[in-house]
């Protein structure tokens, strides 16, 4: 009982409980505290090949045939909003010019 009145009156006076148990390890045990070492195990990612992209092309054709699609979309909406008229003219536009 009188170990722990020590403990409690010197762990009082220095704010840091670490530090408070440190000091009564060094003065009551004659030596350091015992080290604690703690162990955080990190789960490994699989590691993957990077891929390429460098070597790719765009299809045209496809990309046409998006706008394409897209312009008829929002030709046969039943509400166009001011927004979907200023995309149809700019799909428009862009299926004009691209040949």
């Amino acid at each position: 009982m009188f170990k722990y009145w020590k403990f409690y009156l010197l762990k009082k006076l220095v704010s840091d409980p670490i530090v408070a148990s440190q000091i009564y390890h060094m003065l009551y045990n004659g030596g350091q505290p015992p080290r604690i070492d703690y162990k955080i195990e990190v789960p490994s990612i699989p590691q993957t090949s990077p891929k390429s992209v460098s070597g790719t092309k765009i299809d045209i054709s496809s990309k046409k045939t998006e706008m394409m699609e897209a312009l008829n979309f929002l030709r046969t909406k039943t509400y166009k909003s001011k927004q979907d008229k200023e995309s149809i003219s700019i799909l428009e536009a862009a299926l004009k010019n691209e040949k």
